[in-house]
């Protein structure tokens, strides 16, 4: 990410920003296997939403488990 710039955690409440979520295409040859996975993230107060947020900066991988069909 860009410096200054963060991505939104994939579990933030219904009255912030929009959390970050993932679509993926269905196929023969694999399928999820649980939840999409992220490290624990940067929490801070956010005036503009009256809240803490959860956020990354900098770099952040998530990981989602499959099973090989």
């Amino acid at each position: 990410m860009d410096e200054g710039w963060h991505i939104y955690s994939q579990h933030i409440g219904y009255e912030g920003p929009i959390p970050t979520s993932f679509t993926f295409n269905e196929s023969d040859s694999y399928s999820l296997n649980g939840e999409t996975q992220e490290p624990t993230p940067e929490k801070e107060y956010d005036e503009s939403f009256e809240m803490d947020l959860l956020f990354f900066s900098d770099e952040v991988k998530f990981i989602q488990p499959i099973t090989i069909n």
